[in-house]
């Protein structure tokens, strides 16, 4: 699992997930004449664009993660699921089910699955814009465990108590685990050292352009 945190690829399909090239490194060489397929591949759920709760259908998935053996790992949000398929799937492999939610407000549910990113120990963190927070899903857990936002946390930046609002991206760093958070209601970029401390990296409360410091 050491190598699985390597592609990051937002989505907003509704049911079919395709793939031109799969990168074997963060950095590509391509050749200045190189010809791109004029057809993707269907590699997860209906080429057709039928939605489902089969394993091998999807409904709103909204991110994806290729690791270095080509298995993808979807965040179904229609579902409030995620699948893993393995390398070399298609529209007719039932995806590998490793996590299994439900909508609501309790750690194993979701409002929404906006972000996810791996560790290196196999753990998935999902980012849930709608409840303004990040669980940890350990391997073969069935409920997730609150990491950073739904609650207040000491804001190390001016010691002021502060809340997460609407957030609407986050970056995991693999080996620690800290997790840089888009707090997109408030303005601000926000790193969590643990569940209860974060730090104010840029941005502040309110937004003014005339501000460097502000976003």
């Amino acid at each position: 699992m050491a190598d699985i945190y390597l592609k990051y690829i937002s989505i907003k399909i509704i049911v079919t997930i395709t793939t031109f090239l799969i990168g074997k490194s963060s950095a590509l060489s391509i050749c200045p004449t190189a010809v791109w397929a004029t057809k993707g591949t269907t590699v997860a759920g209906s080429q057709n664009g039928y939605s489902g709760s089969i394993l091998n259908r999807l409904i709103q998935p909204t991110i994806v993660i290729v690791d270095n053996s080509s298995n993808i790992y979807v965040a179904d949000g229609g579902n409030f699921r995620v699948l893993l398929f393995p390398s070399g799937s298609t529209q007719s492999t039932s995806g590998t089910l490793i996590i299994n939610g439900s909508s609501g407000t309790e750690l194993d549910q979701f409002g929404t699955m906006d972000g996810m990113s791996i560790d290196t120990n196999g753990n998935i963190y999902i980012l849930d814009g709608t409840l303004s927070r990040v669980t940890k899903w350990t391997p073969g857990s069935t409920s997730g465990i609150l990491v950073a936002g739904g609650a207040p946390f000491v804001d190390y930046y001016d010691g002021h108590m502060g809340n997460i609002s609407g957030p609407g991206g986050m970056f995991m760093e693999p080996e620690s685990s800290f997790i840089w958070m888009a707090d997109t209601n408030n303005s601000r970029i926000v790193k969590w050292v643990n569940s209860s401390t974060a730090l104010t990296v840029c941005g502040s409360y309110g937004t003014n352009p005339d501000n460097h410091n502000s976003l």
